[in-house]
């Protein structure tokens, strides 16, 4: 999977679980959250993230993950 593609995924997932969360009916904000931090609270999204970044500007510095 490209940097791009793993962003995107990350991106339609977390677009999912926000849908979910604005149906009508009962709401649990918690898991949403932990949702959530599962698909961004992520490793190899960071890198996707920084590897896409860097490419766009070499001379940039990130914080370590």
């Amino acid at each position: 999977m490209t940097p791009a593609e793993r962003i995107e995924k990350a991106f339609d997932d977390a677009h999912v679980v926000l849908a979910a969360y604005y149906e009508p009916g009962p709401r649990n904000c918690e898991e949403t959250l932990d949702q959530l931090m599962r698909i961004l609270d992520n490793h190899d999204l960071y890198n996707a993230l920084v590897e896409l970044l860097r490419a766009e500007n070499p001379a940039r510095s990130f914080a370590p993950y």
